[in-house]
């Protein structure tokens, strides 16, 4: 008797890998969600995402939409996790996290809300790769976006950041397919996918343009020089009337989107929101005929709130935000805070392979007549230069975004080099392979080592990461969790706490404490966070006592504990 093994179609083989490759992601993710207890903004975005769900409308305290906040209130509302609004969403938010003493529980259902953002991304990444180069591209890419730290990190935050990473990649992927045929199919998904991207966060308004500007700039001067025709690929032709009906098409779909992620609610806003962040009167006067009629109408637009919401993005935008480099505390972000902080927390390899695939890039666009090789690549660089003149630097994550585009040309270049060396006829592949071997098992290494301390993490250019950049970058208030157990291996019977998070430390399992108030000076335990110790908030004189002695100790990367002895 012989037994049939069924036949494996190798054609599968591939994709299972790219699943698999998502699958460690995911897992990774997930196995941070006990080690970090929440960072700063987590109980305010989690307060918004609740709000929609509970009171159907958005609340009217937050300057972000809220389609990346959403999903973040599903699980603890699925759970039962009773909400209430307050004027403190702050409060809000943590009210949930720590309902019936599952702090950890709650945090992680939180947190699950960002996990579908994770998997869209990297299966953008994967298709897109996958039909500009084909399915080798398309692995490589998977594999250097999935084990980014930087990725791994935020995607295991509840936040909105993964969010804006996800659709505007769809967006920017629906751009380059409706340039090539501006179908009305292809103007449906661009309209919905730019919806989303607005929707998700208010930075999609200056990244989309941005980006989508060069694409199609480069595709006008590429294919006029290639073969003279402008606007379209060989064999067919667009009139402007078909490009002013998919551009019509394109912005109604995006607007209707965005009010439904408000719950196409009208009238949820009030003349005096209207008035105040609008600034209407400023233009029509205070009280007058004029502004009745503005007011009436602007409270019946579709998505108003949408605008009320971008105002007061506008004007923290306009005000800034205290940002801390190389030692510097300021009240706006320097223009080279985002290149400095891209430097010294992505992966070297990973930087050299998106460095080499330019000239591989523009190299191979023009060899084989094709607009689309470099498209990723100059996305991300439209996407980088126009957040770098910001007012608001206090991460790296403001540019998430340019991971997965990246991860695109990384991948191109990787594969590129393997199989036709530094140049078309493959000479010098025999040299190059034990390079890109290399730099695929130095990025590998890195990203293994840095677990579970994503957020956290700086390559080994950085030897005092906080002395370089803080926040949230390095200290978001993540290791609160770590402390307690720290404190009690110690046998800290007392202590005094300086921390830069959210945490309610008195529903945490730490030994009797004192609040150290900038300024103040205490002996004993001390257990300081880095962006205060560095300067961040109370500013940086308030910790310089401390900063001239020796730590006795590091909780995590973020927390700093020292020992100073009573005086004598």
């Amino acid at each position: 008797m012989t037994i049939s093994i069924p036949h494996f179609d190798k054609r599968l083989a591939r994709p299972l890998i790219g699943v698999l490759l998502v699958l460690v992601a995911l897992m990774r993710i997930v196995s941070t969600y006990g080690v970090f207890s929440q960072t700063m903004d987590e109980p305010s975005k989690l307060s918004s995402g609740m709000h929609q769900l509970v009171y159907g409308h958005f609340p009217r305290t937050h300057d972000h939409p809220p389609l990346g906040l959403i999903t973040l209130g599903i699980g603890p509302r699925l759970a039962g996790i009773p909400y209430e609004a307050t004027a403190n969403r702050w409060d809000d938010g943590n009210r949930v996290l720590y309902h019936e003493g599952t702090y950890r529980r709650n945090l992680a259902l939180a947190r699950m809300g960002v996990l579908p953002f994770v998997i869209a991304t990297a299966v953008l990444t994967f298709l897109w790769a996958h039909r500009l180069f084909g399915i080798a591209v398309a692995l490589v890419s998977l594999l250097l976006l999935t084990s980014l730290p930087e990725f791994l990190a935020h995607g295991g935050i509840a936040s909105n950041d993964m969010a804006i990473a996800a659709t505007l990649m769809a967006a920017l992927y629906c751009f380059t397919l409706w340039l090539e045929r501006p179908s009305f199919p292809r103007s449906i998904a661009l309209g919905i996918s730019l919806g989303l991207a607005l929707a998700a966060k208010f930075s999609a308004l200056v990244f989309f343009p941005a980006a989508a500007a060069v694409i199609a700039g480069w595709r006008f001067w590429f294919l006029r020089r290639r073969d003279g025709d402008s606007q379209s690929e060989p064999g067919t032709r667009t009139t402007p009337r078909v490009w002013l009906g998919a551009a019509v098409t394109i912005v109604v779909v995006a607007w209707l989107t965005v009010w439904g992620s408000y719950g196409f609610a009208t009238g949820g806003v009030t003349a005096e929101e209207i008035r105040v962040e609008l600034n209407l009167d400023d233009h029509l006067g205070a009280g007058g005929r004029a502004s009745r009629v503005a007011y009436a109408i602007a409270r019946r637009t579709p998505a108003i709130e949408y605008l009320v919401d971008l105002a007061k993005a506008v004007r923290h935008q306009t005000d800034g935000h205290t940002s801390y480099l190389f030692g510097e505390v300021t009240p706006r972000g320097l223009w080279y805070y985002l290149p400095v902080a891209f430097i010294f927390k992505t992966p070297i390899a990973f930087t050299i392979l998106g460095l080499t695939s330019v000239p591989i890039a523009l190299s191979e666009a023009a060899r084989k007549r094709s607009w689309g090789i470099p498209v990723p690549l100059l996305a991300a660089a439209a996407i980088a230069i126009s957040c770098m003149f910001s007012n608001i630097a206090v991460g790296l994550r403001y540019i998430l975004p340019i991971y997965p585009l990246l991860a695109i040309s990384a991948g191109f270049a990787a594969v590129h080099l393997w199989t036709a060396g530094w140049t078309a006829g493959g000479r010098f592949r025999r040299a190059t392979r034990p390079i890109v071997v290399s730099l695929l098992v130095w990025h590998l290494a890195a990203s293994a080592l840095a677990h579970p301390d994503y957020l956290a993490y700086f390559n080994e250019l950085a030897r005092r990461p906080d002395r370089i950049i803080v926040d949230s970058n390095l200290d978001w208030g993540q290791d609160l969790l770590r402390l307690e157990k720290e404190l009690r291996r110690r046998g800290v019977e007392s202590f005094s706490i300086a921390y830069f998070g959210s945490c309610q430390l008195e529903r945490h399992d730490l030994p009797p404490f004192t609040r150290l108030e900038p300024g103040d000076r205490a002996t004993g335990w001390i257990a300081i966070s880095v962006s205060l110790l560095r300067g961040m908030g109370p500013g940086p004189a308030a910790y310089a006592w401390l900063r001239e002695l020796t730590p006795v100790g590091e909780v995590g990367h973020s927390i700093r504990l020292y020992y100073v002895p009573q005086e004598r």
